[in-house]
């Protein structure tokens, strides 16, 4: 009965595994691919939102105006949270 407990948290610790590898992977090709053709921008004003919006394939212009370039920051931010959490978690199971 234990040794099935053990093939079970195996199980679980290679699927975490490659969950959180293919999370990794997925963010740093969408930055490479994505990224590439995005221009910095160090002003405040950015001249040109109907450009921006078509650039990026943005279509609220509310999200343009607020997010702009910003939002693949989000994006990594939204990422460094989710593996915070898959961290804590497994960080958790095995104590």
């Amino acid at each position: 009965m234990n040794h099935t407990g053990t093939d079970r948290k195996k199980r679980r610790k290679v699927i975490f595994d490659s969950l959180v590898a293919v999370i990794l992977l997925g963010s740093l090709v969408y930055v490479a691919t994505y990224m590439r053709g995005i221009d910095l921008v160090f002003s405040q004003v950015v001249p040109d939102f109907r450009g921006l919006a078509e650039h990026m394939n943005i279509e609220n212009m509310v999200a343009v105006v607020y997010l702009g370039p910003r939002i693949f920051d989000t994006f990594l931010e939204v990422n460094v949270v989710i593996l915070t959490v898959f961290g804590m978690k497994y960080i958790r199971s095995t104590s």
